[in-house]
């Protein structure tokens, strides 16, 4: 060792003007304790450009040449070379590089490795950045094993170099050299070939002769079609590290042998034929494995420190089976930023290493057909997932799907192979959480189209949800269930985070759980379509206890009761209910539904009622109602039980939405007689409801201040307001029926309809709009007594009047005026008894029709003033 550190010595001080015999001395005798694989690398190293080597080069060239021949497995190939290196550092003949994936030479260090490697095995090496100016004779090439020119000038190649024995060949950067076509016709022992930085268009022909060619580079190389590969039967490593490759060739999938393909930052890429890598086995960082046996064709295992990394794996995604993820460091919505198109293929994704999984926060899957489970577990470790940052979680369109998290064992063929399987697989339909995975702060659940889910999780899972929407899952036949005991009824579920639940089309869903109490103290949302099962919320009956499915309608009579606790639910969307009969029990839990300002009932066949009396006291907040389509529905606000108890209540109801209701008898089933008031109603729509006859009773239609829009069709509407004769003339000190902010007023097909309203009830009306009602004789009429000519009629803010398909209109109304000073639309359709627009003439004070004719000549007289307003 003191030649060896007297030799260091002289290198620190070493000038470049000459090297002194003790220097070589001990590089050789260090050279000489090297082991047969060290010296392999060394003489490499000394073919390859001194001041900065890629341990990736060397991987790639090490394969090719099989310098680690008891290697098969690309990661122990790996970790062999990573240990050689090690060793050429610890002697001195290799030094660290710039990064951890470089290593760099000392230029005398290196000089003396390419001398070891011309002077013993027949190397040809050309200076480093000097210009070729004569090649070797024929009896040198004849024994050459390996040709290195690297970064020089070659004014010209040969048209052929007969090198029986050549193993490697390098020529890097000379772009503007062109290669004869029959350069490497006679290299039949070629291992590895490098042509970094050439202009390849064409490829040279004689590439096809390279029978036992293992690695090929074409780094940074101008390339067009390179099909020509697939005639290179015998490669184990292909690189077009930074080339112009457009696609990707059919031909490499013939490459059977194929180990490595690098395509890093091909940013021309743009096709990878989808049946090119039909079976592939790639590998991405430095924790894999490859040895063991693979069930699927296709895995991808990925270790990346950053997001930006993902781009360059998108390509495979499409077509991977097996898609393994460790140490996923800077890398927070791993699915969400993968998925480009969906994982048709994935069946099972593989996550290691915890320390990778403590940032995750975002976990999305979707159209993946064919995948059972997102983490499989491997060995009988019992230790639990904690993914403690994870709040978002989207399944979507996974019909094969089966659990979030499984285990995967070995099973013994009866052939004494050892198979892979996964312990869940047999037990579909299940839950989708096991109690190994713990998500304590997942705030956002989304599961949609999962259809082997039987339930779906326990409360110990989700205590900090905030969203939970699940829809189209064939199989769900209850959301929570207590974790071990499906049939154990809880006592208590309180879910304190919950603000949105949205469960869709869940067609053998009978409930949410089975528990004596649910609580959502924040439940803002909440929505349920298409569960046709479902006709109770919260059950604490199981299946077992029930005597039988008659006493299991008693108990189950409402979708909602006193075991279901919402005290601050503002939206309810119930769709597509078919056994719902009620909405709500008449005993409730206390404040629950008080909060309500938005309810939206369709197609509900079976459900006879919507309020319960005892409700309304706690709808004051409501502002948005909307029912269609419900069949057998009856009447939509129950105020008996009010009006005999004589309790006063004033509901904020804004929006009032109603159609399809055939059944429809009543809105409101009684006059409450100012017991119960909506002086914020402002817009009534109400449409194909045959059998409701009365719009508003009286006291109701007294009080509404703030309507502004009644759009009435296809309804059995024989008045719009209740005996409004009878209480105009008999209830003394009561105001009159007034709609003083009434601006739009529709009626399209109300044959009942005869009249339409009085004009002190419309003051503010700017749109008139009545078509196709049968009996309508006419629009306007005075209060109490129909027959009474008006004065003066004073429409001062109505800007449009439609009057179409009203076969028994005689006039618009009997007055000695009508003025309307600001109309500038008015239209007349199909009115064919019509033939004055005013008359002051009513039926009893006429003589005879003939006189009619004569007074109603013409449409328009001295009793129409201002009815257009000038432009």
């Amino acid at each position: 060792m003191f030649e060896w550190n007297d030799a260091l010595e002289e290198l620190k001080k070493f000038d470049g003007k000459g090297v002194e015999a003790r220097v070589y001395s001990a590089l050789e005798l260090s050279y000489n304790f090297l082991r047969d694989e060290e010296r392999s690398l060394f003489r490499l190293l000394g073919q390859l450009a001194p001041h900065v080597v890629l341990i990736s080069d060397l991987l790639k060239y090490s394969m090719g040449l099989g310098l680690f021949n008891q290697r098969t497995a690309l990661k122990a190939t790996r970790d062999r070379l990573l240990k050689v290196i090690s060793n050429l550092k610890m002697s001195c003949l290799l030094l660290e590089g710039d990064n951890h994936e470089q290593v760099k030479m000392h230029d005398v260090v290196h000089s003396f490795a390419a001398s070891i490697a011309s002077k013993h095995h027949h190397v040809f090496t050309a200076a480093y950045q000097t210009e070729l100016e004569e090649w070797p004779n024929k009896d040198f090439f004849e024994q050459c094993t390996s040709i290195s020119l690297l970064y020089c000038n070659i004014p010209k190649l040969p048209e052929v170099l007969e090198c029986p024995k050549l193993k490697s060949f390098f020529m890097f950067n000379n772009s503007s050299l062109k290669i004869p076509e029959n350069l490497f016709s006679r290299m039949e022992e070629l291992k590895v070939l490098d042509l970094t930085g050439m202009h390849l268009s064409p490829l040279p022909l004689s590439l096809q002769y390279l029978e036992n060619l293992q690695t090929l580079c074409l780094d940074h190389c101008v390339l067009e079609d390179i099909s020509a590969i697939g005639d290179l039967k015998q490669l184990q490593v292909l690189s077009f590290i930074q080339s112009t490759i457009v696609m990707l060739p059919r031909e490499v999938r013939k490459l059977t042998r194929l180990r490595l393909l690098d395509l890093s930052r091909c940013r021309g890429l743009e096709v990878i034929p989808p049946d090119v890598l039909s079976r592939f086995r790639v590998f991405i960082g430095d924790v894999w494995d490859w040895s063991g046996k693979y069930k699927t064709l296709r895995t991808l295992k990925l270790k990346l420190s950053r997001s930006a990394l993902l781009e360059r794996v998108k390509v495979l995604l499409m077509k991977t089976e097996d898609l393994y993820l460790d140490d996923l460091k800077g890398v927070r919505s791993v699915l969400y930023e993968l998925d480009d198109q969906g994982f048709p293929e994935l069946k099972h994704l593989h996550v290691q290493n915890s320390l990778g999984l403590e940032k995750l926060e975002k976990v999305d899957v979707s159209s993946c057909k064919i995948m059972k489970e997102i983490v499989v577990e491997e060995g009988e470790d019992d230790e639990k997932i904690n993914l403690p940052q994870l709040r978002y979680l989207r399944l979507e369109n996974l019909p094969q799907f089966i659990s979030f998290c499984s285990r995967v064992k070995e099973a013994t063929t009866s052939g004494g192979n050892k198979e892979i399987e996964c312990e869940d697989e047999t037990e579909t339909p299940m839950s989708l959480f096991s109690r190994k995975v713990s998500f304590p702060n997942l705030t956002v659940l989304i599961v949609d189209g999962c259809d082997n889910l039987k339930n779906l999780l326990s409360l110990s899972s989700v205590v900090h949800l905030k969203m939970l929407a699940i829809c189209n899952c064939k199989m769900m036949e209850e959301v929570m269930v207590k974790e071990g005991l499906e049939e154990r009824i809880m006592s208590k579920i309180l879910l304190h985070q919950l603000e949105s639940l949205k469960l869709k089309k869940l067609p053998k869903l009978t409930r949410f759980c089975t528990s004596n109490l649910v609580e959502c103290p924040v439940l803002k949302e909440l929505r349920i379509q298409n569960c046709p099962q479902m006709s109770t919320f919260v059950s604490n009956y199981t299946t077992s206890n029930m005597a039988s499915s008659s006493e299991l309608d008693i108990i189950n009579s409402a979708l909602f009761d006193e075991k279901v606790a919402f005290p601050n639910l503002e939206q309810l969307e119930i769709l597509n209910m078919d056994n719902l009969k009620m909405i709500w029990h008449s005993e409730l839990h206390s404040d629950s539904f008080c909060k309500i300002n938005a309810l939206t009932v369709e197609h509900c066949e079976e459900l006879i009622k919507i309020f319960p009396s005892t409700l309304l006291r706690g709808l004051r907040n409501l502002q948005r109602l909307v029912i269609h389509n419900c069949d057998l529905l009856q009447e939509v606000f129950d105020l008996q039980q009010l009006i005999k108890m004589k309790e006063s209540v004033a509901i904020q109801l804004r929006t009032l939405h109603i159609e399809g209701l055939p059944n429809l008898k009543h809105v409101w089933n009684e006059d409450p007689l100012g017991l119960v008031l909506f002086h914020y109603l402002s817009s009534v729509y109400v449409w194909r409801c045959p059998n409701l006859k009365i719009i508003f009773p009286a006291s109701i239609a007294k009080n509404l201040p703030q309507l502004k829009t009644l759009d009435i069709g296809s309804s059995g509407v024989e008045e719009i307001v209740q005996n409004l004769n009878w209480v105009e003339t008999n209830m003394e000190n009561q105001p009159m029926v007034s709609f003083p902010n009434l601006t739009i007023l529709i009626v399209d097909g109300c044959d009942n309809l005869k009249n339409l309203l009085s004009l002190s009830s419309v003051v503010h009306l700017k749109r008139l709009r009545i078509y196709n009602c049968k009996m309508m004789e006419e629009v306007m009429v005075k209060e109490g007594l129909e027959e009474e000519i008006m004065s003066k009629m004073l429409l001062h803010q109505l800007e449009s009047l439609e009057l179409m398909d009203l076969p028994k209109l005689t006039r618009f109304c009997t007055s000695n005026l009508v003025e309307c000073p600001v109309l500038k639309e008015l239209r007349i359709k199909n009115c064919p008894q019509m033939r004055t627009f005013v008359s002051n003439y009513t039926t009893s004070n006429m003589a005879s029709s003939s006189e009619l004719d004569i007074i109603n000549s013409a449409l328009f007289d001295e009793k129409v003033c201002n009815l257009f307003s000038p432009e």
